[in-house]
């Protein structure tokens, strides 16, 4: 159950139960989704019992956007080694 969270710049720091043991967890990204965004529904489920499954979806979504962003940054820099006659 997600019990309160914690916006420390771009890191949210959640508090939760999970069968009966308090836990403390954080989430960091860059650069999307932002921050804000996701702030504003985790408030609004306070309260709510979170299921595993949600976070580990939650996971494989944002390793999928990190390799997405990794893939993105490797082009940039092949292309400009290209531009710059390697």
């Amino acid at each position: 159950m997600l019990e309160g969270l914690q916006r420390l710049g771009n890191r949210l720091w959640l508090q939760i139960t999970i069968t009966g043991c308090r836990r403390t967890a954080n989430m960091e990204w860059d650069p999307l989704p932002a921050v804000g965004g996701v702030e504003v529904v985790l408030l609004g489920s306070i309260g709510a019992k979170i299921r595993l499954g949600v976070g580990m979806l939650l996971g494989r979504f944002m390793r999928r956007r990190q390799r997405e962003h990794l893939q993105r940054l490797k082009d940039e820099l092949r292309a400009r080694h290209r531009e710059k006659g390697g």
